[in-house]
């Protein structure tokens, strides 16, 4: 466990925040070991199971919202905000490269129709992934509509 900036008053320890999830995770009835790898802009929180879809949950729900309890414990109490990221087994890494897909055939859609795509709600983090993607692409600009959790993307041609 690395743990590169001091605990502010009144928060808790990545350690601890690691041990809650754990936590969470068993009253799920899986076990799990969580790691912690921490930088000044980001907190990766890595889960070793052996029950990887029970955690992931449909579409991604279950794994989301821990990050979201995660993220809450990380923030009590820091003056500085840091990304907070959990994973389990490769699914970032695979869910990132499908929602490179969803943004370049979307783009094509958009270039080739010159009509808006609006996309379905996404995650904070994931959207931005998207915004990223298409920001390197001419003539398509993205824009977030909507209001928590069902915020979503729109897609749209610029001349």
């Amino acid at each position: 466990v690395v743990e590169s900036e001091e605990k502010a008053e009144g928060s808790v320890s990545l350690e601890a925040v690691a041990r809650y999830l754990e936590d969470v995770i068993k009253a799920f009835g899986a076990e799990a070991k969580v790691s912690v790898e921490a930088s000044s802009r980001e907190v990766h929180f890595n889960i070793e199971t052996d029950k990887s879809g029970l955690i992931i949950g449909k579409h991604g729900k279950i794994i989301d919202a821990l990050q979201s309890l995660a993220q809450v414990m990380v923030h009590r109490g820091h003056h500085r905000r840091v990304a907070v990221l959990l994973n389990v087994g490769d699914y970032r890494d695979r869910r990132a490269g499908i929602l490179e897909s969803i943004a370049e055939r979307t783009a094509r859609q958009v270039l080739k129709t010159k009509q808006a795509v609006i996309l379905d709600p996404l995650p904070a983090f994931e959207r931005k992934q998207i915004h990223s993607h298409l920001s390197q692409i001419e003539h398509v600009k993205t824009h977030s509509e909507g209001v928590e959790p069902n915020r979503y993307l729109v897609v749209e041609y610029e001349n």
